[in-house]
């Protein structure tokens, strides 16, 4: 839906708004209801304006949470309204972090929300940038797992996909994590070696059909 005088970023803002609206009417709820239910939109927004001109570091407070709460205290909100540089400066902590969260349907926590924040974050940044967040929060993640260079092979094989879950990354959906496939896999396989390599690249692929399938229907 094309606007006169907006960006292709506002316009997509403002068209998913529309769709939000439309799709609270199509619910089949009544006028007075609708009514209702956009004004609490309406005041989270409002809360927002005030979050984000607050006194308050938000980076600092969400770098505290990142490292003493469990990942299920986490709110998606906290993240979504940072600005810019907010969002680049806690990317370093988020990405690592996200990768030991399994995101399961209907997670009343809303992690899988979470996950697709970071997705997102990645892909909305320049290549190179998100190219570094990326592999050196790979980086960090991987290195937490000492103790799989002293492990049997029998142990190894169930770390890659019981802990580590190289096999299901949820980040594997992002454009990011595509475009990054060899770089990540030579840092695999320095840090884990090529078993670990066989692990990665199958569950890229398949994190990479899905994608595709999802962007042809939708």
């Amino acid at each position: 839906m094309a606007k006169a005088g907006g960006s292709p970023e506002m316009n997509r803002l403002h068209d998913l708004w529309l769709e939000f609206e439309e799709g609270l009417r199509e619910s089949g709820i009544t006028e007075e209801q609708f009514a209702a239910l956009l004004n609490r939109a309406y005041r989270y927004r409002e809360e927002a304006v005030a979050y984000r001109l607050s006194a308050v570091s938000r980076t600092e407070e969400l770098k505290l949470q990142l490292r003493h709460c469990s990942y299920r205290s986490l709110r998606y909100e906290w993240f979504s309204e940072l600005n810019a540089d907010e969002i680049v400066e806690i990317l370093p902590y988020l990405v690592p972090a996200s990768m030991h969260w399994e995101a399961r349907e209907g997670d009343p926590s809303g992690i899988s929300w979470l996950i697709r924040y970071v997705n997102a974050a990645l892909d909305a940044l320049p290549r190179d940038q998100a190219r570094e967040l990326y592999l050196e929060g790979f980086k960090k993640y991987l290195q937490g797992f000492g103790y799989y260079r002293r492990a049997t092979p029998e142990e190894r094989r169930s770390m890659l996909t019981d802990y580590m879950w190289l096999d299901r990354q949820q980040i594997y959906a992002s454009a990011t994590a595509q475009e990054n496939r060899d770089a990540l896999a030579g840092l695999i396989r320095l840090l884990l070696g090529d078993e670990a390599v066989g692990v990665y690249l199958a569950g890229l692929d398949r994190a990479g059909h899905t994608r595709m399938w999802s962007v042809e229907t939708a």
